[in-house]
């Protein structure tokens, strides 16, 4: 909901009923000077993207363009806005980095304009089945608002090393802990706030056999200095064919935070390189944001830039597809440090792992009668096409990928 402010000169208190007072500046006044922010934003990540865009494989890096309309919200944004946006998006991601852009111009005249920018980087390191890395993150927000209630900056970033051990073919657990920082600086008689937590959480990560889903249980602990807060959430995805989804559901043990916080969404590949999707999400009251419960809802499309691989045309190239049971097999030598995945069209180009079976990597998933694009991409997060590869082609951007044909 949204909430009542005043534009009194009078100091304002930020309460929640976890704690008191968590802090309490001086009010800034109104004013429209805040306006550059969301262009200026936009126009820095687009300038970086523009600059990696001309010498980036497209389809072995996967840049796409996005546009959403609905009920949206960002991360780091003024929390107690609800309104309609259109949200125009550019994103940049390959399994361990990735960083984009949003840019939501004012559908009514009292609607906020607002513009973020986003990254991220996830390095791995392997041996055997252990695999130790760090996930990092960075996010910033402007908005402007027409009545200056909310026009400000907001800004976020985590650091969480990662631990995991494959402890088999389809099981992975692992730890992770750090620290995640948190700045709001909006409204005319809001109060300014920098907030850090501490991090730890376990989790368990299943790939039933010869399944395209993906089951991840957790349990999370924030460390705050008014309290602790511990979160229990399932998460699943899933992807065959032209179709991909993903749903979570999760359960705050604090008995004050009542609400039950859960998504879902999914998927629809219409073209080679088109998507539309649909995706709802309840929030409940986050200890690191200090957000109010709230309900986010979008429906969007997106289109992968740059130009269609060489030679992707069916009868170009001769490709074997290797059958069971209704199933397509890509297989991989042994020889591949793991753990490995495949992305392609099939996959909406997120990256799913590989079997190992006796000196093979091997991926199964049923996928209707077509042509589609794939890449390998090994622990470092490096996308490959071995040489030898049937159907390996040109992307068109200095790269390769692989033409699957799957007969009627």
């Amino acid at each position: 909901m949204a909430a009542n402010r005043s534009t009194a000169a009078a100091p304002r208190t930020r309460l929640h009923p976890a704690f008191g007072a968590l802090s309490r500046v001086r009010p800034r006044p109104s004013s429209r000077a805040r306006a550059w922010w969301p262009g200026a934003l936009i126009v820095a990540a687009l300038v970086l993207g523009g600059h990696s865009f001309s010498a980036a494989p497209v389809l072995a890096q996967r840049w796409t363009a996005s546009l959403d309309a609905g009920r949206a919200t960002f991360d780091v944004g003024a929390r107690d806005i609800e309104t309609s946006h259109l949200v125009l998006g550019v994103q940049y991601s390959r399994p361990a980095v990735w960083f984009g852009a949003s840019l939501s111009p004012a559908v009514s005249g009292d609607d906020p304009l607002w513009g973020g920018v986003w990254g991220a980087a996830m390095p791995r390191a392997v041996r055997g089945d252990w695999t130790a890395g760090v996930d990092i993150g960075a996010r910033v927000y402007g908005q402007d608002d027409p009545t200056g209630l909310s026009s400000g900056v907001g800004a976020g970033g985590d650091v969480l090393p990662v631990l995991s051990y494959r402890a088999s073919p389809v099981l992975e657990v692992g730890i992770s802990g750090g620290a995640q920082v948190y700045y709001s600086g909006f409204g005319a008689a809001d109060t300014d706030f920098t907030r850090t937590v501490g991090v730890a959480e376990g989790f368990v990560m299943v790939t039933p056999e010869r399944s395209p889903v993906e089951l991840v249980g957790s349990v999370r602990h924030l460390f705050a200095e008014e309290a602790g807060y511990t979160l229990m959430e399932a998460r699943a995805y899933g992807a065959s064919g032209r179709i991909s989804g993903w749903a979570s559901v999760g359960t705050w043990l604090n008995d004050f935070i009542e609400t039950t916080p859960w998504d879902a969404g999914g998927a629809l590949r219409v073209a080679d390189r088109a998507w539309i999707r649909a995706g709802i999400r309840r929030e409940a009251f986050d200890p690191l944001y200090l957000s109010d419960d709230r309900t986010t809802w979008s429906l969007g499309a997106s289109v992968m830039l740059g130009p269609s691989p060489k030679g992707s045309l069916v009868g170009e190239v001769a490709i074997p597809v290797q059958s069971a049971a209704g199933e397509t097999e890509l297989r991989l030598s042994a020889d591949v440090t793991g753990p490995v995945s495949v992305a392609g069209d099939f996959t909406a180009w997120e990256p799913r792992p590989m079997r190992l079976e006796g000196e093979e990597w091997v991926y199964r998933a049923r996928l209707p009668p077509g042509v589609y694009h794939y890449a390998f991409v090994d622990a470092g997060g490096e996308w490959f096409v071995p040489e030898g590869t049937p159907g390996r082609i040109d992307d068109g951007m200095g790269g390769w990928v692989a033409v699957l044909i799957v007969d009627e």
